[in-house]
């Protein structure tokens, strides 16, 4: 083979390993910079989990601590509301009972005469523990929505028709 031939194979042989070499670092540039955006949009989405997940965990928190104040504030009521309920039954309705047993006995043991002074015995002292029990009700009495109030102003209709039957029995004495 001639020289000028074998000269212009090995031109062509290098040109063709150099354009190899240029397209070889052109696609390892290439390569690299997707490996860094990939890195970067890796650790982008980890910040914006780490986020979401701390919000989430806060909302949480936040969510079981109001729970909790609210289960502790319901058993203050609860307690509260058992305790008056509790020294109203022991104080004023066990005793009011007691009262009126014996007094609803004093009132069958008396006579006709008698009976108008009994009968008023029984509505002054109903209406003095009547008054004394509404107070301690007060709390529940605001509330229009409860069975106590319901019993209260049953309480109160019973107690004015006590009065009523009272004034009454006054009236027909003094004629």
């Amino acid at each position: 083979m001639s020289a000028k031939v074998q000269l212009g194979i090995s031109f062509s042989v290098l040109i063709v390993v150099i354009l190899i070499g240029v397209i070889s670092l052109t696609t390892s540039f290439q390569n690299s910079n997707d490996i860094a955006e990939q890195k970067r949009l890796t650790l982008e989405g980890r910040q914006i989990g780490n986020q979401r997940g701390n919000l989430t965990m806060q909302l949480f928190g936040t969510v079981l601590t109001h729970i909790d104040n609210a289960v502790t504030q319901i058993q203050g009521n609860l307690t509260a509301h058992r305790e008056v309920t509790n020294d109203t039954r022991d104080n004023y309705i066990i005793p009011l009972i007691n009262k009126t047993q014996t007094l609803i006995k004093s009132f069958n043991m008396t006579n006709e005469s008698e009976r108008g002074k009994a009968v008023e015995d029984i509505i002054n002292t109903l209406h003095e523990d009547h008054e004394i029990i509404m107070k301690g009700l007060n709390i529940t009495a605001t509330d229009t929505n409860t069975e106590s109030f319901d019993a209260i102003q049953k309480l109160k209709k019973q107690l004015d028709q006590l009065e009523l039957s009272s004034n009454e029995s006054k009236r027909s004495q003094t004629k």
